[in-house]
């Protein structure tokens, strides 16, 4: 599980191994792109798969390689981020 909060641009989180359903919550009052990423190298390159610009709850599946979350487009606020099952 990985989990922290973004308050500027260009913010990543750690990278998680993703094998099966994982919930993904977004929260809090904020102004910006959370982008999902995935890296299939070890976290040398990362894809954008999909971006979020509001609060969500959703599952999301792995398929190999690592995820992580990144902010792009930040303009105010403070966003929560959890990925996985504490």
């Amino acid at each position: 599980m990985i989990s922290g909060e973004f308050t500027a641009n260009s913010q990543n989180s750690d990278g998680m191994t993703v094998r099966d359903l994982e919930p993904l919550s977004l929260s809090g009052t904020w102004v910006a792109t959370v982008a999902l990423q995935q890296s299939l190298d070890l976290g040398v390159n990362w894809n954008t798969i999909e971006s979020f610009t509001a609060n969500i709850q959703v599952n999301v599946r792995g398929a190999g390689g690592l995820l992580r979350l990144t902010t792009t487009a930040y303009t105010s606020g403070t966003v929560a981020f959890q990925l996985g099952v504490a």
